[in-house]
């Protein structure tokens, strides 16, 4: 079977990503909530490894320019450490009203306009 765990662009689990991209639009930071969850209602994730952990990693297996940080809400990214993996409580439960937001906080010193394509890295999980 495959792990029906994923991310979304909505809070109710209608969009999945396939990619992540985030675009400077002015100034020198940009700020994204994704969603981290699964449509399958009856389903359960527990860490393979404890604890489960979030990290933000290139695309293309490169540096990320600037700096990231990640949080489960928005204000919590003025305090979350640059480049600091974040945790995450199990275990996680299926369905939309369960479904982890995600913050990502990227600072860059490019001009805007800049963007960059990443991906979320999450440890090994188990689904029931």
């Amino acid at each position: 079977m495959a792990i029906t765990l994923q991310f979304f662009d909505d809070a109710a689990l209608t969009l999945p990503l396939s990619q992540l991209a985030m675009r400077l639009e002015s100034g020198q930071q940009v700020r994204r909530c994704v969603y981290l969850g699964s449509t399958r209602a009856e389903a359960v994730f527990t860490p393979a490894r404890a604890p489960l952990t979030l990290t933000v990693a290139a695309a293309n297996g490169q540096q990320l320019p600037g700096e990231w940080r990640l949080a489960h809400n928005e204000a919590d990214l003025a305090s979350a450490a640059p480049g600091q993996a974040l945790e995450l409580a199990t275990p996680l439960q299926g369905s939309a009203d369960n479904a982890r937001p995600i913050w990502l906080q990227w600072n860059y010193a490019g001009s805007a306009g800049a963007w960059q394509q990443f991906g979320l890295q999450l440890g090994e999980v188990i689904e029931a």
